[in-house]
C-alpha cells in the first residue's frame, strides 16, 4: 500500500486491566516478546499492520483456535467495543482503512486525506465502498443513537458539532468521491491520524448491518466472519472473501466462556489454547499457578491504576488535600500486597514507554502528606474530627478489593483519617458514578492503544470532556495541549506534551498508583502468538 505520508494518532479508552504491576525482571524469552512489541508499537508501518496475521504452520493439524472468555461474551460493533476483549473481536470481523486502502494521499497541510479502497468484498459478496465508511461514522456520531465511541471521531472537521446535534451530520468533513475515493478532512494537522483509523470506532460496517436490528453485525470486512453467537459461545470461520485470506492462519476461532477454575483446568489439559487479557482475567490464585508451571507470560501495558479525585467536592477542591492523600501512599507495598510480587511502582501518569520526560515525578514522603494536611485542614477551618465523611468508589473484584481495602489502611496509619469503602459490582453503574461524577475518590485504570502520550493527556485539557471526569482544567495546561496539538517539530511536541503532564502532576486531580501488565498463558498451537502493549491479542 503506498502512502504519501506517514503518520499515526490512537485513542484512549476506559476499561478496568486485567493485571496491574510495573516493570520486574522477566524471563529472556518474555524480554523478547516485550521488545518485540514495543518495536512493533513504535514503527508506524508495524503499527499500522498491528492485527494483521502472518501464515505459519501450526504445530498441530487442527486449525481451530480455543480462545477462554471471562464474564460477559464481547462485541464485535466496532461502534460500542470499549473493553480490550471487544476491541480485539471487533479487529477480527472488520478492519479499518489502514488495510482497506491501497493508496493515500496527504496534502501538505496535513488536514486533508484521500484515500483509494482496494477492490474487495463483505463476506456476502457486496463491494466494500466509500459509501459504506462515510454510512459507518455517521451512525457512529448520530446523537439520537449515543455510541460511546463518538467523541473519538471528533477529529474529523465537524464531527463534535454534529455528535452533539449542532450541525447536521452531512456537515461532517468526509466525502465520497467516488464508490473507492473517501476524503476526510481534520479539524486541525494529527501527527497520529493513521493510526486512530486502524482502531474499531473508524472500522467500517456495510450499511444494510447498521439498519438491523441484530445486537451483532454478522456481515464482515475482516480476517473472520460470525458464524454463531451465544451467550457462552462466538464461533469465527475464516472469511472467504478477505482479500488476504491466504495469510490468515487458522480457519476457526471459537471464544467459549468459562469460569476461572474450568478454565485453568480445560488449559492444562491442553483444551484451551489462550488463557488470559484480553478475553479472561486472571487472578492471582491463578496467575500464581501458571507461574510455578513456568507459563505465564507478561507484556508490559501502555496503562496505569490511578484514583481519580472529584475537584468539585468540597474536601478535595483543595489542592495540598490532593497533594497529601498521593504522597502517603506507599505503592510498592501496594502491588506487593494485591499482586504479591516485587515490583517498581508508577511515579508519573504517562506510562515508561510512551517516552516521555516529564522532569516531575511523584514521591512517597509520610511527613509531608501530614503536614500537606494539616495545612489544607488550617486553611478550610476544618478539624480533623469534622471533616467529611471520604469515600472510595471501585468496580468490584479481587483485585480491586485488595487494593481500596490496602490504600484505606496506608491513609488510616499516616494521616489518621477514616475511608468508607463503595464497591460497585455492574460495570455499568460504575461507569455512570464516573460520568456524573457521583464520587469523590475513585478507583479506575487509563489505556491507550496506539503510542502517543496525547492519548492520556488531552482528556483533561477541558473539565467538560466526558473522559475527564474530574472537573479540573487549567489554563497553562490547555494552552500546553493546543499547542502539542498543532506543531508539526515531533521534538516540539514532546516537550510540551512534558510540560503539561509535569502541571497534571502537581495539581493533582488524579492519583497514579502502578503500571499495567497484561498476564496470558498460551498453548504451543500458538507459539507465535502475543499480546501488545495496547492489549490486543495478535495471532501471527
Amino acid at each position: 500500500m503506498k502512502k504519501s505520508t506517514i503518520c499515526t494518532i490512537g485513542l484512549i479508552f476506559l476499561a478496568l486491566i486485567p493485571s496491574c504491576k510495573s516493570h520486574e525482571k522477566k524471563s529472556d524469552q518474555q524480554e523478547n516478546n516485550s521488545e518485540a512489541s514495543k518495536e512493533a508499537a513504535a514503527s508506524p508501518v508495524a503499527a499500522l499492520d498491528e492485527h494483521e496475521e502472518i501464515a505459519s504452520a501450526p504445530v498441530e493439524e487442527r486449525k481451530d483456535i480455543i480462545i477462554a472468555v471471562s464474564g460477559k461474551m464481547p462485541s464485535s460493533d466496532p461502534r460500542n467495543a470499549k473493553e480490550l476483549a471487544s476491541m480485539s473481536l471487533s479487529s477480527y470481523v472488520f478492519e479499518g482503512l489502514n488495510h482497506a486502502s491501497e493508496e493515500i494521499h496527504v496534502l501538505p497541510d496535513q488536514r486533508v486525506y484521500t484515500f483509494t479502497l482496494r477492490k474487495a468484498e463483505w463476506s456476502d459478496g457486496s463491494p466494500i465502498t466509500a459509501h459504506d465508511f462515510i454510512a459507518s461514522w455517521k451512525a457512529t456520531l448520530d446523537p439520537k443513537a449515543r455510541h460511546p465511541n463518538a467523541y473519538h471521531l471528533f477529529v474529523i472537521e465537524n464531527a463534535k458539532e454534529a455528535g452533539s446535534g449542532k450541525l447536521p451530520l452531512d456537515a461532517v468533513g468526509i466525502e465520497a468521491l467516488d464508490e473507492r475515493t473517501l476524503v476526510v478532512k481534520l479539524t486541525q494537522p494529527q501527527a497520529h491520524f493513521l493510526e486512530i483509523i486502524a482502531t474499531p470506532p473508524f472500522f467500517a460496517m456495510p450499511q444494510k448491518s447498521l439498519l438491523q436490528d441484530s445486537e451483532e453485525p454478522l456481515i464482515s470486512n475482516g480476517r473472520y466472519l460470525i458464524e454463531k453467537i451465544t451467550p457462552e459461545e462466538i464461533v469465527l470461520q475464516k472469511n472467504p472473501r478477505y482479500w488476504n485470506k491466504d495469510n490468515v492462519t487458522f480457519d476457526t476461532l471459537k471464544l467459549q466462556r468459562f469460569d476461572e477454575a474450568t478454565a485453568l483446568n480445560k488449559f492444562q489439559n491442553g483444551e484451551i489454547d489462550f488463557l488470559g487479557a484480553p478475553f479472561f482475567q486472571l487472578s492471582r490464585t491463578a496467575s500464581e499457578a501458571l507461574g510455578l508451571e513456568k507459563r505465564l507470560e507478561s507484556t508490559t501495558g501502555a496503562a496505569v491504576q490511578l484514583i481519580r479525585i472529584n475537584v468539585n467536592s468540597p474536601l478535595f477542591s483543595d489542592i495540598k488535600m490532593r497533594q497529601a492523600l498521593s504522597k502517603a501512599i506507599v505503592r510498592s507495598q501496594l502491588v506487593k500486597e494485591s499482586e504479591n510480587m516485587p515490583v517498581e511502582t508508577a511515579s508519573q501518569f504517562v506510562p515508561p514507554c510512551f517516552q516521555l520526560e516529564t522532569t516531575t515525578r511523584i514521591e512517597e514522603n509520610i511527613e509531608k502528606a501530614r503536614e500537606l494536611f494539616h495545612e489544607a485542614l488550617f486553611e478550610n477551618q476544618l478539624l480533623k474530627e469534622t471533616i467529611p465523611q471520604i469515600s472510595l468508589t471501585f468496580q468490584k473484584n479481587e483485585r480491586n478489593q485488595k487494593l481500596a481495602e490496602t490504600l484505606a489502611r496506608q491513609w488510616k496509619e499516616a494521616l489518621d483519617i477514616d475511608v468508607t469503602l463503595d464497591p460497585i459490582i455492574a460495570k455499568s453503574a460504575f461507569y455512570q458514578k464516573l460520568f456524573r461524577n457521583d464520587y469523590q475518590l475513585i478507583l479506575g485504570s487509563w489505556m491507550a492503544d496506539s503510542k502517543d502520550p496525547m492519548l492520556f493527556l488531552a482528556p483533561f485539557q477541558c473539565r467538560t470532556n466526558s473522559s475527564n471526569a474530574t472537573g479540573w482544567e487549567n489554563k497553562e495546561y490547555a494552552s500546553l495541549i493546543s499547542k502539542a496539538s498543532t506543531t508539526q517539530n515531533p521534538e516540539e511536541r514532546q516537550k510540551l506534551l512534558a510540560q503539561a503532564e509535569a502541571i497534571l502532576l502537581q495539581e493533582m486531580p488524579l492519583i497514579p498508583l502502578v503500571f499495567c501488565d497484561y498476564n496470558f498463558a498460551k498453548s504451543t498451537r500458538l507459539q507465535q502468538a502475543s499480546v501488545t502493549p495496547f492489549g490486543a491479542l495478535r495471532l501471527n
